[in-house]
C-alpha cells in the first residue's frame, strides 16, 4: 500500500479549475477530542499536498492538537474553518455532528466531501440528506478503535491526550455512503481509510446501528449502571480499597464522553431497549439459578461463556479481510455497486 495520501481527486480538481501552485487541498476536522486528533496526527504522518485544519469549540483542545503536530493551523470560528475545505471531518458526538451538519451546510463549497466518526449512523444520514445541498457529498463513518490505558493509568481518560497516529492501524472502518454521493466522493474516503492502515466495512446504516447497540452502546450503559449502582453503597469508602483491575475494565466506558453516551442513547433508542429488554431477562435467569444454589447450571453457564468469548476474540483479525472482501462484493449487488465500481460520473 502507497504510505502516503496525495489525495488524487483534489489534485487532478485543482489541475482541471486552475489552481495555482500555491492552492493546496484543504481538509477540517471539527472536534479535537480522541478521534479528531488521532485523525489529525495520522493525517500528518502520512501528508504530502494538503493542508489539515483544525477546529473545536473549545479553543484549548484545537490549540493542544496544534502543538501535538496533529494539525497546520487552528481556526476558532467554525465558518472559516470549513469555508474552501475540499473534505470535513466530522469527530463529533451523534447530538453534535447534526447540529453541525444544519450549521455548516450553507457555508461548504461544491463538490465538498463530509464524512464523520460517530458511532451511530442513521439519524447522522437522515441529517445530511435534509440539510446538505445536492452538491455536497456525505459519507458516514465509524472508526471502530480502542483506547489504549495511559502509562502509569490503570484507566484511560477521554481527550486527546492518548491520540495517536497508530490507533487506525487494523481497525474496522465502517462506511456508510449516503444514496447520492457520488463514485469519486466514496472512493477518497474508501482510499484515505485504506491509507491510515484500516479495513473499510460498507454497511447498511441501520444495519450497523444494531449491530452497535449490543457490542458498543450497551456497555456503555451498563458499564455506567454497575458504577452508578456501586458508588450508592454505605460502604463507599471501604469498596474504594477493594477495587481491582476487574471494576476498572468493566467500568471503563463510563469513563467515555457523557454527551456521547446520552446522545446515544437517545438516538439508538429502540435498539437498546431491545438489547436491554434481553439483558433484564438474562439477568433474571442468572438471579434465579444463584439463587437456586444450582452448581451445575452455573458451571455449564460460565465455561459455554468462556468459550464463547474465545470464539468471539480469536477470529477478528483473521477475518478482516474475508469480511471486507464479502462486504463489497454484497455491496455489488445493490446500490454500492454504482457508487464504489460503477459510472464515475459525479452528480
Amino acid at each position: 500500500m502507497n504510505k502516503s495520501i496525495v489525495l488524487p481527486q483534489l489534485k487532478e480538481k485543482y489541475a482541471r479549475e486552475g489552481a495555482t501552485n500555491m492552492a493546496k487541498p484543504k481538509i477540517t476536522i471539527i472536534g479535537m477530542g480522541f478521534v479528531g486528533t488521532s485523525l489529525g496526527l495520522a493525517l500528518q504522518k502520512h501528508k504530502t499536498n494538503f493542508e489539515v485544519v483544525g477546529h473545536d469549540k473549545r479553543s484549548d483542545a484545537h490549540n493542544r492538537a496544534r502543538k501535538m503536530g496533529a494539525i497546520d493551523k487552528a481556526e476558532w470560528n467554525l465558518i472559516s474553518a470549513v469555508s474552501d475545505a475540499d473534505l470535513v471531518i466530522l469527530a463529533l458526538p451523534p447530538g453534535a455532528v447534526i447540529e453541525t451538519i444544519d450549521l455548516i451546510s450553507t457555508s461548504l463549497k461544491p463538490d465538498c466531501v463530509v464524512t464523520d466518526t460517530a458511532s451511530i449512523k442513521q439519524p447522522i444520514m437522515e441529517a445530511a440528506e435534509k440539510h446538505l445541498p445536492d452538491n455536497v457529498h456525505f459519507i458516514g463513518g465509524n472508526p471502530i478503535i480502542g483506547r489504549p490505558p495511559l502509562p502509569g493509568r490503570d484507566i484511560e481518560l477521554p481527550g486527546s491526550d492518548a491520540a495517536s497516529a497508530e490507533v487506525l492501524e487494523g481497525a474496522q472502518y465502517c462506511l456508510v455512503p449516503a444514496t447520492q454521493a457520488s463514485p469519486d466522493a466514496v472512493k477518497l474516503i474508501f482510499d484515505l481509510v485504506q491509507t491510515l492502515g484500516a479495513t473499510p466495512f460498507v454497511i447498511d446504516a441501520t444495519e450497523h446501528d444494531g449491530l452497535q447497540a449490543a457490542v458498543n452502546h450497551l456497555p456503555w450503559l451498563l458499564s455506567s449502571i454497575l458504577l452508578d449502582t456501586a458508588s450508592k453503597s454505605p460502604a463507599t469508602q471501604e469498596m474504594r480499597r477493594l477495587i481491582s483491575n476487574n471494576f476498572l475494565q468493566v467500568t471503563r466506558p463510563s469513563a467515555f464522553d457523557p454527551a456521547e453516551i446520552r446522545d446515544i442513547s437517545l438516538k439508538n433508542q429502540q435498539n437498546l431497549l431491545r438489547w436491554l429488554d434481553e439483558t433484564s431477562r438474562s439477568l433474571e435467569k442468572i438471579r434465579a439459578t444463584i439463587a437456586a444454589g444450582d452448581s451445575e447450571t452455573l458451571g455449564k453457564y460460565f465455561n459455554s461463556l468462556q468459550d464463547t468469548r474465545i470464539k468471539w476474540q480469536a477470529p477478528v483479525q483473521d477475518e478482516q479481510a474475508e469480511t471486507t472482501s464479502s462486504a463489497l462484493e454484497e455491496a455489488g449487488k445493490n446500490r454500492f455497486r454504482s457508487l464504489l465500481f460503477g459510472n464515475r460520473r459525479s452528480r
